[in-house]
């Protein structure tokens, strides 16, 4: 029908599934194609969600100015307002970026920023890789303590994410089963 917003919508949620399973040269394929019909329609929002994408896929091939120059402008383009997660992720990204560059004060920085943005909205994904980001982070500066911390909270995080998957799929099940009796 050539509604170019949702064949770039499209584009951007197929690159960030493949980048999800580790299908790299896909995700970028679909990035590449999801932001510059975006930017033609304009809508802000949605191009921040595709190159927040953008941002992820390049922290993969390590092209890490490039990843922080995509989550600043993702977060110029979408209020905190609108998708507080976006923030989240923005930062905690810049954060990784620096620190796989060896800027371990500013990552740090940037870590602690995503982290609490993702505590305030509880975001158990965005905690857990915050905290497992902060965790390498002082495992590199030699901070045993604050990394052992961290990768405590990064374990407790990727649990409670794991409790709640498992009650989602018993609870759908049990709906199953008492659809089925009826």
């Amino acid at each position: 029908m050539g509604d170019s917003i949702w064949i770039g919508n499209i584009h951007s949620n197929l690159a960030l599934q493949y980048s999800n399973d580790q299908f790299y040269e896909k995700a970028q394929f679909h990035i590449n194609n999801a932001v510059p019909i975006i930017e033609a329609v304009g809508h802000s929002i949605y191009l921040g969600i595709a190159l927040l994408n953008r941002a992820n896929i390049h922290i993969y091939y390590e092209r890490y100015s490039e990843a922080i120059s995509d989550y600043n402008q993702s977060m110029e383009l979408v209020p905190e307002s609108t998708v507080p997660l976006l923030h989240a992720a923005s930062l905690s990204g810049i954060g990784v970026a620096l620190n796989r560059q060896g800027n371990y004060r500013s990552a740090e920085s940037y870590l602690e920023r995503g982290l609490e943005k993702a505590e305030a909205i509880n975001s158990l994904e965005q905690i857990r890789e915050s905290n497992k980001e902060l965790s390498i982070l002082y495992e590199n500066t030699g901070d045993w303590e604050k990394s052992l911390l961290s990768h405590k909270a990064y374990t407790a995080a990727k649990d409670s994410s794991f409790t709640l998957e498992q009650d989602a799929k018993l609870a759908d099940a049990l709906s199953k089963y008492e659809s089925d009796k009826k």
